[in-house]
């Protein structure tokens, strides 16, 4: 069977490599829309399953529906970029030219992105992001959140395990003689990549284009449900002794609310809009999560000072950093004595909370 399913990579490589522009390129957009299916599916499935499932089931159901995007854009034909890597094999063989290949991939990617991004700006205006009393917005803000802070090695060797599992899918489907046999042999490999936490390329065109034009409509949704005790930077910087470190601050600005977290997820998923973060990390990710959380101004706990690069991005976002040189719990304490309230919960996570201890009852 295997030399039988490398002579049909081969020719299909050679049939793929060889396809006219614009079919190529249709393809290509159906199979970044199916991508974005599957992509939107694990998102709602696993939407608030925190504190309800493992990490490991969560991550195994996600991977189990994400499995429809490979499976529609098999079956259907269409030109997934991750897929054609298998072209590769006729290349080898010298069926394939090296022009032939680039060509095939630049194409291929392009359309995909195209198909990912038109899919989660759809999704977008149906206003997904509110579904589960906002869960599933969190769950993409989250999703994004965890992306965007791997740093280039990580990301690399996440990506390429993933596109290993899905060339593996993607090369057992060979050996298929039904459409059922195709399914069976791409769930797994899929629900492997998935529940693993590897990267996919253009499942992740889908996640940050969601994120990007999701998370100002969940920071409003947030800001809706705030508190309007507000306090301005000044007083901040009185109840805490601290010391400003951007330059051209308002200190004027209001901020409603205070959180302490180190965790970034949690940022994303238990602020409100106009919130004061304070946190022990120093990392530009912290600025891009509070930038995308609605946060007003970040403060720096246990005497820490932010990295230039940190401080460049915050001041290009237009998001004051305070430092205090005491710990995160004693800075929070001094700032709940002045009057500054807490962030406080969604009213799902409440729902949640309250679900756990009456059944404790």
């Amino acid at each position: 069977m295997p030399p039988q399913m490398a002579d049909r990579a081969e020719a299909i490589g050679i049939k793929k490599a060889n396809t006219d522009f614009w079919t190529m390129f249709a393809l290509a957009v159906l199979a970044g829309a199916f991508i974005g299916a599957g992509a939107m599916f694990a998102t709602v499935v696993t939407a608030d399953a925190a504190g309800k499932l493992s990490y490991g089931v969560a991550r195994l159901l996600g991977g189990i529906v994400f499995a429809v995007g490979l499976i529609l854009v098999v079956v259907a034909g269409a030109e997934l970029f991750t897929g054609n890597n298998l072209i590769v094999m006729a290349w080898a063989n010298r069926k394939v030219s090296t022009g032939r290949l680039l060509r095939n991939w630049a194409i291929v990617y392009v359309g995909n992105l195209v198909g990912s991004v038109a899919n989660a700006i759809l999704i977008f205006l149906g206003r997904q992001y509110t579904f589960g009393s906002g869960a599933v917005g969190l769950q993409v803000l989250n999703t994004a959140a965890s992306k965007t802070s791997l740093n280039f090695v990580q990301a690399l060797a996440l990506g390429i395990i993933c596109n290993a599992l899905v060339c593996m899918a993607v090369w057992l489907c060979y050996s298929a003689r039904s459409t059922t046999d195709k399914i069976l042999s791409i769930i797994f490999p899929i629900s492997a990549f998935v529940a693993g936490g590897f990267e996919h390329s253009i499942a992740n065109m889908y996640f940050s284009r969601h994120a990007d034009v999701s998370g100002s409509r969940v920071t409003v949704n947030r800001r809706q449900g705030a508190g309007r005790c507000a306090m301005k930077l000044n007083n901040v910087l009185q109840a805490i002794d601290g010391k400003l470190i951007t330059k051209e601050a308002d200190l004027e600005l209001e901020v409603q609310m205070g959180c302490g977290a180190d965790l970034m997820s949690d940022v994303l998923a238990f602020t409100h809009a106009d919130t004061l973060l304070l946190t022990g990390l120093t990392n530009p990710q912290v600025v891009r999560t509070a930038d995308m959380a609605g946060i007003r101004a970040i403060v720096f706990v246990r005497g820490k000072l932010p990295p230039s690069e940190t401080i460049a991005l915050a001041e290009d976002k237009g998001i004051p950093l305070l430092a205090s040189k005491y710990t995160l719990y004693e800075t929070c304490g001094k700032l709940y004595r002045a009057g500054m309230p807490s962030c406080g919960l969604f009213e799902h996570s409440v729902r949640r909370w309250e679900q756990y201890f009456e059944g404790k009852s």
